[in-house]
């Protein structure tokens, strides 16, 4: 693994209560943290590290994300689909009540928020998310869904 993969910050020192007291008396004692940001390019060695920073003295937690290195452009591609989507279903919308789309006046990506609320409907939906993997599997996973969101208030004509 390159050293310009690995990147440590958030250095942290948190005091603690202790539940009885130390072989020095002491009652607090202190907890250090470090975060950790490490981009893995090879994804069929994934398994093998999550396997060797859980079995390292003092590592208890991970936390995990996935991204590709086309995503800049997926992202772009994603939000026209999503745009071309809110404009068809916007017409579609329309001409069932014998209007016209016209400009989009509002757009966003995902919601928008205060001001969305007396025109658009908070519903849930979407696709639910996978089931959690069982807790030895560290494997890659199959397929990690990108998706892209936005809101658009069209005028009517």
């Amino acid at each position: 693994m390159a050293a310009a993969d690995v990147d440590s910050a958030e250095l942290a020192k948190k005091t603690v209560a202790l539940s009885k007291p130390a072989a020095d008396g002491a009652t607090t004692a202190y907890v250090l943290t470090r975060h950790y940001r490490v981009q893995v390019r090879d994804l069929a060695r994934w398994p093998a590290l999550v396997a060797a920073l859980l079995a390292t003295e003092h590592v208890d937690s991970l936390g995990v994300s996935f991204d590709r290195s086309d995503s800049d452009q997926l992202n772009r591609d994603l939000m026209r689909q999503a745009a071309d989507d809110a404009r068809a279903n916007g017409s579609a919308l329309a001409h069932s009540f014998r209007r016209k789309l016209g400009p989009a006046m509002a757009i966003t990506r995902g919601q928008l928020d205060k001001l969305s609320a007396p025109f658009i409907a908070q519903a849930g939906g979407g696709e639910s998310p996978p089931p959690a993997p069982a807790k030895a599997n560290y494997a890659v996973p199959p397929s990690i869904p990108f998706a892209q969101a936005v809101t658009a208030i069209f005028r009517l004509q």
